[in-house]
């Protein structure tokens, strides 16, 4: 089977902002309600494809929210230290009233708290013996919308959106 090619031009949106801050977002449109989304910018690289819009596809990206947004981009995945820890403190709450092993627990407990990342914080929780066991061997890790995402989509996309519905006709947006 010979490869088949075809040529198509895209629009570019390109975001400077304050102190060198940037980001280029490619949009390609399909006639029939689909269409690409390429963001680079300083927070982070994304991209994502809807098959099936509704609307027109930038009528599409002016509805979007943030968590079904950041889901698609799999920018909601970020490990978040601080929800786990405190996730902890309230498990330990629940698991025991003795002294001896709450101060055990409470011990293990500050030694994750200076963890980098998802990795060191799993690599150190398994030698806690007694949050493991509290935990059943498998501690829940708490994840949230990156910080990077978020700084995007506060700083840069509602200037896309804003454009976008300037360049939207009327009659499509009602």
């Amino acid at each position: 089977m010979a490869n088949t090619i075809s040529k198509k031009t895209i629009e570019l949106y390109k975001i400077r902002g304050d102190h060198g801050i940037y980001a280029d977002i490619s949009i390609d449109e399909s006639g029939d309600n689909a269409g690409r989304i390429q963001i680079a910018s300083d927070y982070g690289s994304w991209e994502n494809y809807w098959g099936a819009c509704a609307t027109s596809f930038k009528q599409f990206l002016i509805g979007l929210d943030i968590h079904y947004t950041a889901g698609k981009f799999g920018a909601d995945r970020w490990f978040d230290l601080d929800a786990t820890i405190e996730s902890l403190k309230d498990q330990i709450k629940d698991y025991t009233r003795d002294k001896l092993e709450l101060r055990e627990l409470n011990l293990e407990l500050s030694s994750l708290k200076n963890c980098s990342c998802k990795e060191e914080f799993i690599a150190v929780i398994q030698g806690c013996e007694s949050l493991m066991d509290m935990t059943n061997h498998c501690p829940d890790l708490c994840t949230d919308i990156s910080p990077a995402f978020k700084s995007f989509w506060s700083n840069l996309w509602p200037t896309l959106i804003e454009t976008l519905e300037q360049e939207i006709p009327q009659t499509v947006k009602n």
